[in-house]
């Protein structure tokens, strides 16, 4: 993970995100379709929660560049619903539910996946 801390300074200064941060969301999401490694998907669910834990809301106009990073990752929810039904651990699959409950709104779906893989 220590590759990914080297964005500290450009895409988020401790737990302020930067300009660059919407697009670092985006290519983080790029990255997780592509991902094929437990601990590939591991280390960008990382990258996704650290961006999540940034300062802000999910739906809030007062951090725009928050709302811009939710928005890039809600754009690709349905890449993380698919990851938590591949080959990956459990702790992946922990940090992928972590971030559905912060930028999932529909919380009938998530509680339907959640049964499944309770199943």
């Amino acid at each position: 993970m220590s590759d990914f801390r080297q964005l500290e300074g450009h895409a988020f200064i401790q737990s302020n995100l930067q300009g660059p941060a919407p697009a670092i969301a985006s290519w983080a999401m790029a990255l997780l379709s592509e991902a094929t490694v437990s601990s590939q998907v591991e280390r960008i669910s990382w990258l996704i929660g650290w961006i999540l834990g940034c300062e802000g809301e999910p739906d809030s106009t007062l951090v725009p560049i928050y709302s811009e990073c939710v928005a890039a990752i809600r754009d690709g929810i349905l890449i993380i619903y698919g990851k938590l039904f591949e080959p990956v651990g459990s702790d992946s699959i922990g940090e992928l539910l972590e971030i559905l409950e912060i930028v999932d709104r529909d919380p009938r779906r998530l509680a339907f996946y959640k049964d499944i893989l309770d199943g």
